[in-house]
């Protein structure tokens, strides 16, 4: 069966529609109203005062507290979707090849939105339970920041995947090959650096602002193709 298209035509050269990513994040935003349901009748009226802001008229409802992130969920999809819609667009543009049209980009999408996905299922539950005063195994504050690194731990990973087919030869995209496993490994090391800092550190908050690493161990990944060797300019596509 060929790949079906966000443009509608089989095999096409638009952006491939994440069917399996989509039906993934659908069924993480139907766990989320489930766990909305059944700890409804213990949630305040309000959020407590540690999920409000300037006091108690800006506590968000109850209502809020059990739709707000499987909103955001949807949302992101929708989102997504319309990315994969003017992505084709706008490289078209600006005269750039689609370097993950095809399977390569259904796949990394997919496994994008289900990384998220799962990492938004996990912290509308703990926020949920917190809200609710159930107990947790951890405290809140360090099973975010875990979270949090777990998350960027995944990214990392996925983002060492994403490999450019070899028959997309672009300048551009063979610096993505020789940069990707750099940038992947950056974010997988400071995803570590936040676990590790957030179990370890008494207060497991000041873990956060580790994560501003994120920047600039992304930029030296990025500059990693540009020093040493650089027949890959030259279009060697070694070392992908």
């Amino acid at each position: 069966m060929r790949d079906v298209t966000v443009s509608g035509r089989d095999g096409g050269g638009g952006a491939p529609f994440p069917r399996t990513g989509v039906f993934l994040t659908a069924l993480a935003v139907l766990l989320m109203l489930v766990v909305s349901a059944v700890l409804w009748s213990d949630l305040p009226a309000q959020a407590s005062g540690s999920a409000a802001f300037g006091g108690d008229t800006s506590r968000p409802p109850r209502l809020v507290m059990a739709l707000a992130v499987p909103g955001v969920t949807v949302m992101m999809v929708g989102c997504v979707s319309l990315g994969l819609l003017l992505g084709p667009v706008l490289d078209r543009s600006l005269g750039l090849p689609r370097q993950w049209s095809g399977r390569a980009g259904r796949a990394v999408v997919n496994a994008f939105l289900v990384l998220i996905a799962v990492f938004l299922l996990a912290m509308h539950t703990v926020l949920l339970h917190v809200e609710a005063d159930r107990a947790l195994f951890l405290p809140l504050e360090r099973l975010l920041i875990l979270l949090t690194a777990g998350f960027l731990a995944g990214f990392g990973l996925l983002v060492g995947l994403m490999r450019t087919p070899a028959r997309k030869d672009h300048m551009l995209g063979r610096w993505w090959d020789r940069a990707r496993r750099p940038v992947g490994a950056a974010v997988v090391a400071v995803g570590a650096l936040v676990a590790v800092a957030g179990w370890l550190l008494p207060e497991a908050v000041y873990a956060t602002p580790l994560v501003g690493l994120l920047v600039p161990a992304i930029l030296l990944g990025c500059v990693v193709p540009l020093i040493g060797d650089q027949s890959w300019k030259l279009g060697d596509r070694s070392g992908r």
